[in-house]
């Protein structure tokens, strides 16, 4: 049994990188704080440009949109196949669990989008100076504004998109984080 989550871990730790969003940053209270949010932003985004020839920050959030409700979609179907390709692996076990034991998800699907926006980009390298591509993760955080359907008020949330430098298709980007 031992084998097997190591065996796993070791898997999963090359198609999911550990760090989430820079909270940290987001946190705070007057201008300094926000200035260097947005200073690391936009680095990590022209470094992301750089790297990935498909990315164009300007329509990044239409594509995270698109992606949220793929994703949406492919759970309502209850696809596997799908889902993996979709998600990262920390996120995809939580839906697999959802979908084996008939149980709700911990966090509230929306099917109804009225705005989407970036709002925080970060790279994360698994060591110092990642000397690999498959070692470097660029992550981008959308803001996502949704309506619920039984309140009809909005209801604000913070998705989470991942891409290893190495990784080749702009289709390569994962949810690893649903608010």
């Amino acid at each position: 049994m031992k084998k097997a989550v190591k065996e796993a871990e070791r898997i999963s730790s090359k198609i999911s990188s550990p760090m989430i969003v820079d909270l940290f940053e987001s946190q705070g209270s007057g201008i300094m704080p926000y200035l260097k949010n947005a200073l690391k932003t936009r680095l990590a985004l022209n470094q992301t440009e750089s790297c990935f020839i498909d990315f164009k920050r300007s329509q990044f959030p239409l594509f995270a949109k698109d992606r949220y409700f793929e994703f949406l979609e492919t759970y309502n179907r209850k696809d596997k196949v799908d889902l993996i390709r979709l998600l990262s692996v920390p996120l995809y076990d939580i839906v697999k669990v959802s979908l084996k034991d008939n149980k709700p998800l911990p966090f509230k699907l929306y099917k109804e989008m009225t705005d989407a926006q970036l709002v925080q980009a970060r790279l994360f390298s698994q060591k110092k100076m990642a000397l690999q591509s498959s070692q470097t993760w660029h992550q981008i955080t959308v803001k996502f504004n949704f309506i619920d359907p039984e309140t009809k008020k909005d209801v604000v949330k913070y998705n989470v998109l991942e891409r290893r430098e190495s990784d080749s298709s702009e289709k390569d980007w994962r949810i690893c984080k649903l608010d």
